[in-house]
């Protein structure tokens, strides 16, 4: 038999086997697969980084792994490694779980879950965070770890925009956090550093002046509106603030002037 005439097929399906080994054909374009090796050195770059989760997010809007051999062994290095880690986590939460380290455990199942979401080692890493849950001990220890770390990143915040914002603000900020989270190290530190504060008599003189300055200007400035308006009744209690919250000051002399005026 033959093909056509004078090429007979004897063959033929291996020889077009072996150029297809040879030149595999192109089943992505060359635009779609210089977008998924872009977004394949993001993954890698995220992965050196160890910020798995934004990872593997960003691996699954991958396109192109199951046409091109080059990305799909990327990707199946990437996977790999995805897989060693999850399995280095839950090995790290049985140690942690076993030395009654509940809130360290209860991490390390966290990230086993994000490593191998939808798989056997993130089911069973999820299935053991439940179970740990179930224990009234690790249950609390977890509870305690988790806001542990909120009053400690709450406290960075604070003393990182502290230099910019006024001292008032941020002892009411020390304030608030030492009373929102009592029984912990970052509400403890809250605590000291806010009674610190109150021990500087400088500080607290300045501080106590900077209050007068906003309070009075505003008081003064709504008495002399109401004034100006012929309403001499209205401005008068504004007036007598400035006088009893702040009598040994240049705003309580301007209005005990204005005071005078409007009694006339």
């Amino acid at each position: 038999m033959i093909a056509w005439h004078g090429h007979p097929v004897g063959g033929l399906d291996a020889a077009i086997g072996k150029q297809l080994q040879a030149t595999p054909p192109i089943l992505i374009s060359p635009q779609e697969k210089a977008a998924a090796v872009a977004l394949l050195e993001k993954v890698e770059a995220l992965v050196t980084k160890e910020q798995f989760a934004v990872a593997l997010a960003m691996l699954a809007g991958l396109k192109g792994a199951d046409e091109d051999p080059q990305i799909a062994g990327r990707v199946a290095r990437l996977t790999a490694l995805f897989t060693a880690r999850a399995e280095e986590a839950l090995k790290e939460a049985h140690t942690q779980i076993k030395a009654k380290q509940y809130y360290q455990a209860s991490l390390a199942l966290g990230r086993a879950m994000s490593l191998a979401p939808g798989a056997p080692l993130g089911a069973e890493a999820t299935n053991q965070y439940k179970e740990l849950l179930k224990n009234d001990e690790a249950r609390a220890a977890i509870e305690q770890g988790k806001r542990e770390k909120e009053a400690a990143d709450l406290l960075a915040e604070l003393e990182k925009a502290a230099p910019g914002k006024a001292p008032a603000a941020v002892l009411d900020a020390y304030d608030d956090l030492a009373n929102r989270f009592p029984g912990t190290e970052a509400g403890q530190a809250a605590a000291e550093k806010a009674k610190a504060m109150r021990a500087d008599k400088d500080l607290m003189a300045r501080m106590a002046g900077d209050a007068a300055e906003k309070d009075c200007k505003g008081w003064l400035s709504m008495a002399r509106n109401f004034i100006k308006a012929g309403l001499n009744d209205k401005a008068r209690p504004y007036l007598d603030k400035v006088v009893a919250q702040y009598p040994d000051t240049e705003f309580a002399r301007e209005a005990r002037v204005m005071l005078a005026k409007i009694e006339k």
